[in-house]
């Protein structure tokens, strides 16, 4: 966050790159009326496109000396499910899911509003941040409240493990999300998300769709069986081939010559098992007699292998 707040202020000219409520922080005379909010740097701070430009392109050098790139990804149904515990109707339901909470990757938690929520981790959400983590920078875009999707980033680990946190109050077009506040460039980019439609149509390219993850909070003493969530490891597979690319197994080039989205297209078509939809691969895994099986009553739960 400290390198991009420096490359928001690094010039000595006032070119007018910075606004603090609706005035160029750099003077008071400033009517340029082209700009972007980033409210999730700075409740009141919006930046001209040229600066965004500039700031992109040297954040994206900085992500090249570090050979990284940027993963931007979604919350709800991508890494986590979460309910409101008001929609469980029943007094008895209820009180099974608070019980629920003894379980390593179910919590719960409660908005100034007063709406709480119980949260469940998608299996194997914590390995596959950490192994991501070592290749990309990361990011959170989710069309969560600011407040609610803070809460929720502490249940993956923290702020401290995300660069930004991008929340609905910061899209620039209600119920879309754009790439146009991501202050990385596109061909360094990438998303995750449970739904493409979301997504500007200049997106799509950078967009890894993963399947929904859905979490039926059953009764406690109800015992269900459940074939492992795979597709975090799916996609980190995607990730991996992705970067590999990308940085061409350390091998010295120049990665402003690359694009990210290229590298995605080529992974998808040279392994085309990777596209598989989550409920393809369990109906394989049936006929070939896997049985792999989560038992929700259990307090620590059977963890998914990312290699």
């Amino acid at each position: 966050m400290k390198e991009i707040l420096e490359l928001c202020m690094k010039s000595l000219e006032c070119s007018h790159p910075s606004f603090m409520d609706n005035k160029c922080s750099w003077t008071f005379d400033c009517g340029d009326p082209i700009k972007l909010p980033f409210r999730f740097i700075h409740p009141n701070l919006t930046l001209n496109l040229d600066e965004v430009t500039h700031i992109q392109y040297d954040y994206t050098q900085v992500l090249f000396n570090r050979k990284k790139l940027h993963l931007v990804l979604d919350l709800d149904h991508t890494l986590i499910h979460a309910r409101k515990i008001k929609k469980f109707k029943s007094k008895h339901r209820r009180q099974n899911i608070r019980a629920m909470m003894s379980y390593d990757d179910i919590s719960e938690f409660k908005l100034s509003s007063g709406e709480e929520f119980v949260v469940k981790l998608r299996p194997g959400v914590h390995e596959f941040l950490e192994k991501v983590s070592t290749m990309f920078d990361l990011s959170i875009c989710t069309m969560g409240t600011r407040e609610y999707a803070h809460k929720v980033v502490e249940k993956l680990g923290g702020l401290d493990k995300f660069l930004w946190v991008i929340a609905r109050e910061d899209c620039v077009k209600a119920n879309q999300k754009a790439l146009d506040v991501v202050l990385s460039c596109r061909e360094a980019t990438l998303i995750v998300d449970d739904t493409e439609s979301v997504w500007e149509e200049s997106c799509k390219a950078n967009l890894i769709k993963i399947n929904p993850y859905d979490y039926d909070f059953v009764p406690l003493e109800k015992e269900k069986k459940v074939l492992l969530d795979r597709e975090l490891a799916r996609v980190l597979d995607i990730l991996r081939g992705v970067y590999n690319g990308f940085y061409d197994g350390g091998n010295e080039k120049d990665e402003s010559a690359k694009d990210a989205r290229k590298e995605l297209e080529k992974v998808m078509i040279s392994r085309p098992e990777l596209g598989c939809s989550n409920q393809e691969q369990h109906d394989k895994d049936e006929k070939l007699g896997v049985d792999e099986v989560v038992a929700t009553s259990k307090p620590k739960r059977l963890r998914i292998r990312l290699n």
